[in-house]
């Protein structure tokens, strides 16, 4: 709710809100969680090693539904899970500041701009994201 009530009061003010790490860190690129939208099969691959793959390992069950529902728009507007999310930053009004560790990453992150999420879809990431 306070994300909601800061987005609109800068909307009123004509302040742009970036959003940082609109991938949550490669979480929601799906390469480390695959699966269906009950996270029934979903299994956690290629995790990072340390600290990094020992706090996804405890984050990716909370946000199985999310990855689901980013899969399923994505497959729906035939883009990925990456441009999914950076365009739905971008529906809400924000500027996403996506990283890229190389070339493709950052094609793929341009190819965002190309897709067009429904409120219906912006819908159910959002039903998914609580």
């Amino acid at each position: 709710e306070l994300q909601k009530e800061v987005l609109a009061v800068c909307e009123e003010l004509d302040i742009k809100v970036i959003s940082y790490s609109p991938l949550a860190l490669g979480l929601l690129t799906n390469k480390y969680a695959i699966g269906n939208k009950e996270g029934k099969g979903m299994e956690e691959t290629r995790l990072p090693g340390g600290l990094r793959g020992l706090v996804f390992r405890n984050i990716l069950p909370g946000i199985r539904p999310l990855l689901s529902e980013l899969v399923e728009v994505a497959e729906d507007t035939h883009a990925t899970p990456s441009q999914v999310a950076i365009a739905w930053c971008m529906s809400k009004g924000t500027i996403p500041i996506p990283g890229a560790k190389n070339l493709s990453q950052a094609k793929q992150n341009i190819g965002s701009l190309d897709v067009n999420l429904s409120d219906l879809h912006c819908q159910a990431l959002e039903a998914a994201a609580q």
